[in-house]
């Protein structure tokens, strides 16, 4: 539609100007007592300009026009203009200024508005539209011209006749000869000379719809009319009701006039009284008081009808605000309801789309489906759909046919559209909305179906076939509507006399291997044959999994169907997603792809189930504490979980003694508590009032309700401590659990479920979660600061987290997080671990992000960590989205941690009995293992001369994705205190022989030894390194990285030695630490020298290199 050009300028016609003007007297003194400045004359003024004049640089000043008569040019330095008698001289034309002969001048009554370019003379001062004076004077203050301006109105000149009487001009020549024909003795009859008729009244919306209500102008004529010579009114008795502004209205152009008696500034011409409903018509009237348009209606017009002008009918549904009126009219306003003659009507309509239609955006919108009853082919165009009542024409349905017994579904999204055939409304269904409507301008009849009153997800209403208003527990877009109820109410959450979800599982004891599944029972009465239908987790994507063709389900019958995430335990028969132990949403749908069931699983932990009472289909869904696997479900059930226990106090920090009070949202709930760290249960405190805490303490808190489950456990750790600098992880687990988890061995390391709390370095909580934690390492398993495995599993609640723990990490979510207590450099600089991870990042390797944290257990003060991720499995599912459980990984030489050990083997008899100094074996040898990490693998442990070979751990994807590949970690053997950094370790790292173990076995490198066989990977290796030593390995940036660590631990360090004793002391913690920084600020010197040295490269290959690539890092 397009958009209305008004141009506004400001006339300001006063009502009392035309009374007053022809009392008003001209009077003009132009002197003529000789030659020269004397002759002078004022011929024209315009003391309201608003476009008589524009100049680009000043804008429209009010202007006065001076003429010499004369056949000689006049000098006008030194003459003054003023509108004041006792200040003759308020402005004085500069030296030099000539007026020539027979030429006008035209000077600006104004300011220069600061531009300097302008080379017309501005006074200074302005001139009153309401009247004023002007005075000419030469240089020795003798008037030229003294004259009375009469009021004047917008672009009318007070302009001089040939025979030197003055009057009022519509047209206004500045800068040229006045017309006397176009000048008029009273200013009244220059708008008697205007035709007012060329504006008329176009069209009408009366009520809201369009913007509305509006009244719309067209001009007629080929010039540009201002406004402000017209009024509008809604009352033939009051007709001057709202004078028009000064505005213009282009020719054959249009002016819309906002009738809603707001003047808020929201559309350029606002009247200041409102059409009502009431009103039955419009009227223009001239400034002379002359009606010259109109335009009235029937009383009782639907909301959305426009009234138009000059058609040959009076009323139409097509509103064009602003454009030519539509030619879709009609003369009659009088119609009815749409009965069961009429041809299209409103079939069905679905309010709370969950898990219907989706369109071509992948949205899930409101949807209304329309059938065509008759046995013709059916035009929609004239038909409307509303959602409103006081707009019955808001949304024009596009022009196209309809077939005879056809269907056609309109989304009611808003965004109004049609495209490649689907058609978008312009209105969504709002909660206020109570009925939808499609009207037909043909007889103006409207079809009303009533809308549901309370939320109901994919519950839709329409008609049955005999036109009875029903309601549907399976909406059917673009197919008869079948199985309907008479009251919304009677809709249960499932059909229990067919095939639905009955019980789902979807979280088994911790390691326990076993699958999640679902299980189905026909309630009906004869057998269901399920042959393409589907299971899903998303109703997004409904066929994740397909019932092979030949599946049956007898009447009274269950059938289970195990699900998976994991590639390696889907086979025949098992079901290809996971099911989420905080809730998933099951959908069950038949070949069609028409949704047949749709079930809310709800947070399960292990040993539950949910599912449904089969007889009972009002009940959305219960739980079960006995699972039934394929069998009648439990009588025994529970209909939800009790309100979790809120905590009227949750911060970390506390400085004085607290009293925490306990609520639920149920009177009825009793809560148990206990502040030792064990999980609550009914025989612990019962809640009876606010507990007092004044020391560092861990509070948890459950709720029991009858008829449900208990709630989940609340814990808040409560610290009566110095504020920490670094983040603070807290872990909340019962007593006996962790005695079992801190007596781990070597070969014994259990795993016990704990709460997990991780607050950022202010105090404020960042993430709770569920996990199980063990005992970590080898040699320091018996370290009373053990390390800890923190897994997140669905046993226990979550099998994943997602928080930004790590600065700078691109990954979010987490499986798998270690709390390590630095290894075996706990007792030295405390850093080496975490400081080789932070210098390698960036490098091709697979590194563990970390940053350090405090740990408290059960409110006790534990110490500082590191927190890290986890390199296991799940670091590869993190990272490069593989499956867990379809990964091989092998510790040292074949050591099975998961999966096989048959590739990583093939790969080493590849690297020992081939000869790769070939470039094709060494292909060969590349697609098995990943070249380009081995190389940068090497390179990082030969710098940190970590001399720890004995934890070497390779791993890949089943798939072949990820070749095989070590892990970068237990890196705290990294520039140990008793190795200097001129230490070389190349020999070692590509020994045939292996390097041997305290306890005499060998640990085989047979995968770097075949990589140093081939001459190219050699010099790639040698630029490689060379280029690192330049640039991350340089001692400028891992000294950076060093003393950014140090700053974020060393506040923490005397605490923490307090508690443990290692290191002995500050002092020595900072001694140990100067040691290590020494290395860092050696060693690339040193590792330069022994790459030289190893491959017996030149000093001048070595230096081209390093020039090489001291250039590009700088």
């Amino acid at each position: 539609m397009k958009t209305t050009h008004v141009h506004k300028t400001i006339y300001g016609v006063l009502a009392a100007l035309l009374l007053l003007v022809g009392a008003l007297c001209a009077a003009a003194c132009s002197t003529n007592a000789g030659t020269g400045g004397r002759s002078i004359l004022v011929t024209e003024i315009v003391s309201s300009n608003k476009y008589s004049l524009v100049d680009e640089d000043v804008g429209t000043p009010d202007w006065i026009e001076l003429y010499n008569p004369t056949g000689a040019d006049i000098d006008l330095t030194g003459y003054g203009v003023s509108d004041n008698m006792k200040k003759l001289h308020k402005y004085v034309f500069p030296e030099g200024t000539v007026i020539h002969a027979g030429e006008y001048m035209v000077i600006y009554a104004g300011s220069n508005n600061g531009v300097t370019t302008t080379t017309i003379p501005c006074t200074g001062f302005g001139l009153s539209k309401s009247g004023d004076y002007l005075f000419l004077t030469d240089p020795y203050y003798n008037l030229i011209a003294e004259m009375q301006i009469p009021s004047l109105v917008s672009d009318i000149s007070y302009a001089r006749r040939s025979d030197g009487t003055y009057g009022y001009c519509s047209v206004p020549t500045p800068g040229a000869a006045n017309d006397d024909a176009a000048i008029s003795d009273a200013i009244d009859a220059v708008f008697t000379m205007q035709d007012y008729s060329v504006v008329q009244i176009s069209e009408v919306m009366p009520s809201k719809a369009d913007e509305g209500p509006w009244v719309e102008l067209y001009n007629t004529s080929d010039q540009a009319v201002n406004l402000e010579n017209y009024y509008i009114s809604d009352s033939v008795t009051n007709l001057q009701r709202f004078q028009l502004p000064d505005a213009l209205i282009e020719p054959h152009g249009y002016a819309i006039v906002y009738m809603t008696g707001s003047r808020n500034g929201d559309h350029p011409i606002e009247a200041t009284f409102k059409l009502g409903s009431s009103d039955t018509g419009v009227y223009l009237t001239s400034i002379r008081g002359e009606k010259v348009s109109e335009l009235t209606w029937e009383a009782g017009i639907p909301a959305g009808l426009a009234v138009v002008a000059g058609q040959s009918g009076k009323y139409t549904a097509f509103s064009t605000r602003g454009e030519p009126n539509s030619p879709d009219t009609f003369d009659s306003i009088a119609g009815g309801a749409m009965d069961a003659s009429d041809p299209i009507r409103i079939n069905e309509v679905l309010q709370w789309n969950q898990y219907s239609l989706i369109d071509a955006d992948g949205d899930r919108s409101e949807w209304v489906e329309l059938y065509n009853h008759s046995d013709a082919d059916v035009s929609l165009h004239g038909y409307f759909l509303s959602d409103s009542a006081d707009d019955l024409f808001r949304f024009a349905l596009p022009n196209q046919t309809l077939g005879a017994g056809q269907y056609l579904v309109v989304f009611l999204s808003g965004k109004d559209k049609v495209q490649d055939g689907e058609i978008h409304a312009s209105f969504r269904l709002g909660k206020k909305d109570t009925s939808l409507y499609l009207t037909t301008i043909q007889g103006l009849r409207t079809d009303e179906i009533p809308l549901l009153t309370e939320k109901r997800n994919n519950v839709s209403v329409g008609r049955s076939d005999d036109g009875a208003l029903r309601y549907y527990a399976q909406p059917t877009p673009g197919a008869k509507n079948a199985n309907g109820f008479e009251t919304a109410d009677s809709i249960g959450f499932f059909n229990n006399e067919g095939v639905f979800i009955s019980e789902v599982c979807a979280a088994n004891a911790v390691k326990s291997k076993r699958n999640d599944w679902i299980e189905l029972y026909n309630g009906g009465s004869s057998a269901i044959d399920l042959s393409g239908w589907h299971l899903s987790d998303s109703v997004n994507t409904l066929d994740k999994w397909t019932f092979p063709a030949g599946t049956t389900l007898d009447a009274g019958e269950y059938r289970v169907v195990e699900t998976t995430k994991h590639a390696v335990r889907q086979k025949d028969g098992v079901a290809t997603f996971g099911i989420a132990a905080a809730g998933e949403t099951i959908v069950l749908s038949d070949a069609s792809g028409m949704i047949v069931d749709v079930f809310e699983s709800g947070a399960l932990s292990a040993g539950k189930s949910s599912g449904r009472i089969e007889s009972d289909p009002r009940t959305e869904r219960v739980f079960f504490t006995t699972p039934t696997k394929g069998k009648r479900n439990s009588e025994t059930t529970q209909s939800g979980y009790a309100p979790a226990p809120i905590l009227s106090e949750t911060g970390l920090y506390q400085t004085e003694p607290i009293r925490v009070s306990i609520a639920t949202a149920s009177d009825s709930a009793e809560v148990y508590y206990t502040t030792n760290g064990d999980t609550p249960g009914r025989g612990d405190s019962l809640y009876t009032g606010p507990i007092n805490v004044s020391k560092s303490t861990t509070l948890r808190a459950i709720a029991y309700e009858d008829g449900k489950l208990p709630s989940e456990v609340v814990t808040a750790t409560y610290l009566f401590e110095e504020k920490h600098t670094v983040p603070v992880v807290t872990i909340t687990i019962d007593r006996d659990d962790f005695k079992t988890v801190s007596s781990a061995t070597k070969m014994e390391k259990p795993e016990r479920k704990a709460e997990i709390s991780y607050y950022e370095a202010d105090g404020q909580l960042g993430v709770t979660f569920p996990a199980g934690i063990k005992a970590k390492g080898q040699g320091t398993i018996g370290y009373a600061q053990k390390s800890f495995s923190v897994s997140l599993r669905g046993g226990y609640g979550r099998s994943s987290v997602t928080y930004p723990f790590f600065r700078d990490c691109e990954f979010k979510t987490f499986s798998a997080l270690v709390l390590r207590n630095s290894g075996q450099d706990f007792s030295t600089a405390r850093m080496r671990d975490s400081l080789f991870s932070k210098i390698m990042k960036g490098m091709n390797l697979d590194y563990a992000e970390t940053r350090p944290v405090v740990v408290y257990f059960n409110g006790q003060y534990w110490g500082l960590y590191d927190l890290n991720e986890e390199l296991n499995a799940k670091y590869l599912e993190t990272h490069y989205g593989v499956d867990p459980d379809a990964v091989d990984f092998i510790k040292r030489n074949e050591t099975e941690l998961k999966g096989s050990n048959k590739g990583y083997l093939a790969a080493r008899r590849f690297a020992q009995g081939k000869d790769l100094s070939d470039d094709e074996l060494f292909r060969q040898f590349s697609e098995m293992v990943d070249v380009a990490y081995c190389t940068d693998y090497i390179i990082a442990q030969t710098y940190i001369i970590n001399s720890d070979m004995f934890n070497q751990k390779f791993w890949h994807s089943q798939d072949g994705t990820v070749k095989w590949r070590p892990v970068f970690y237990d890196l705290d053997w990294g520039f140990n205190e008793d190795s200097s950094a001129k230490r070389s370790l190349f020999a070692a790292y590509f020994s045939v022989e292996g390097i041997p173990s305290r306890n005499g076995s060998l640990t085989n490198l047979d995968v770097f030894v075949g990589l140093k066989k081939n001459a190219a990977w050699r010099e790639m290796f040698i630029e490689r390194y060379v280029e690192l030593l330049c640039g991350q390995l340089s001692s400028e940036r891992t000294l950076a990285v060093f003393e950014t660590m140090l700053a974020e631990m060393e506040p923490e360090m005397e605490r923490h030695i307090a508690r443990w004793g290692h290191p002995s002391s500050m002092k020595s913690w900072k001694e140990h630490v100067q040691k290590l920084r020494e290395k860092l600020e050696a060693r690339p010197e040193y590792a330069l020298k022994n790459l030289q040295d190893y491959f017996r490269l030149s000093d001048a290959y070595i230096n081209e290199l390093v020039a090489k690539y001291s250039q590009k890092a700088g």
